[in-house]
């Protein structure tokens, strides 16, 4: 999922949230040439809690992203 990707820029870039940035960086990668490999994806929905065959890729970047506003993380 390029979302994930995009919020570890995103938040790499405004120097925040350590935690979270540390969360999405454990995340399985996916290689652009790995984006329709079934098993890869359903490795990084597992990581996020959901169940390996799931269809709603743009939920699960809508609830990461939601993670880092909700401020679930605490900087230490």
């Amino acid at each position: 999922m390029a979302c994930v990707e995009a919020e570890i820029i995103q938040v790499r870039e405004s120097r925040t949230r350590k935690a979270f940035l540390e969360y999405l960086e454990d995340a399985p990668k996916i290689k652009v040439e790995e984006v329709n490999d079934s098993v890869k994806c359903g490795e990084l929905r597992e990581y996020f809690d959901y169940d390996k065959d799931y269809v709603d890729d743009d939920r699960i970047c809508k609830e990461v992203k939601d993670l880092q506003v909700s401020g679930t993380y605490v900087e230490f």
